[in-house]
């Protein structure tokens, strides 16, 4: 869990870095790999906005794809947020269990 949040906070940060830059092979890059990450833990509101900036890109549609960037920074807050409360709970799961 700690890798996933590590992972998708620099994910999240490149899409806005190459929003800034205008860079659509970065932010097609960043979107995808946030898109495809956050879905395989279940989280998809934040895979379905990573997606539709995914599309954007795609299209060479960079303002549309920025202007998700609330979108996406508000879902990324929220899953962090949930992950956060939920890892003392998978911590205190005795050991026979996690085996």
């Amino acid at each position: 869990m700690g890798l996933f949040r590590q992972e998708a906070s620099k994910l999240v940060h490149g899409i806005e870095y190459a929003l800034a830059a205008q860079d659509q092979e970065a932010l097609l890059r960043h979107s995808h790999t946030l898109k495809s990450s956050s879905a395989s833990i279940g989280a998809q509101a934040l895979s379905q906005v990573a997606r539709d900036i995914e599309q954007f890109a795609r299209q060479s549609e960079l303002a549309e794809a920025g202007a998700l960037t609330g979108a996406l920074l508000a879902e990324s807050a929220r899953l962090m947020a949930a992950l956060n409360a939920l890892e003392p709970q998978l911590m205190s799961v005795p050991a026979e269990i996690q085996d």
